[in-house]
């Protein structure tokens, strides 16, 4: 087989995480492909490390398989504070 292109590798990378994400595993067979899908993801961050970027170099890091917590918003100091009326 020919080398596959890094865009290539990058699309078959984000087509597993997506699998990743949907799958809901309840039977064995569905724990096996679950770790099919894991395997195959390291190998092409593995993959991936190793394939030269035209643009800045950068290291592939393994995607969580939780999506991550949306950010928490922090409170303004500059809000006004309703009390009740004034005398």
């Amino acid at each position: 087989m020919d080398h596959l292109s890094r865009k290539s590798l990058e699309v078959l990378m984000d087509l597993i995480e997506i699998k990743i994400g949907l799958l809901s595993v309840t039977d064995h067979d569905d724990e096996r492909e679950m770790k099919n899908l894991k395997n195959t993801r390291r190998e092409l961050l593995i993959t991936l490390n190793q394939v030269p970027s035209k643009r800045i170099k950068r290291e592939i890091t393994a995607y969580p398989d939780v999506p991550p917590m949306p950010k928490e918003r922090k409170p303004r100091s500059n809000r006004l504070q309703l009390t009740g009326p004034r005398e």
